[in-house]
């Protein structure tokens, strides 16, 4: 167990889903559009609270 926040967890699950899904679970085009306004979200956060995220060591399995 990590003492990583929660939501890091979940936020990296999500993305990770939206990316592995296929064509009848999630419209492609409207995937790409949240992983992008993911993304663009976590850029604006500021620089003390933004940290490198392992993401393989995110994933609890």
């Amino acid at each position: 167990m990590t003492d990583r926040d929660p939501l890091v967890g979940v936020l990296v699950d999500v993305v990770w889903w939206l990316e592995s899904c296929g064509d009848g679970e999630v419209d492609p085009d409207s995937a790409v559009k949240m992983m992008e306004s993911v993304g663009g979200e976590l850029l604006r956060l500021p620089s003390e609270i933004r940290v490198p995220l392992p993401v393989a060591s995110c994933r609890s399995g």
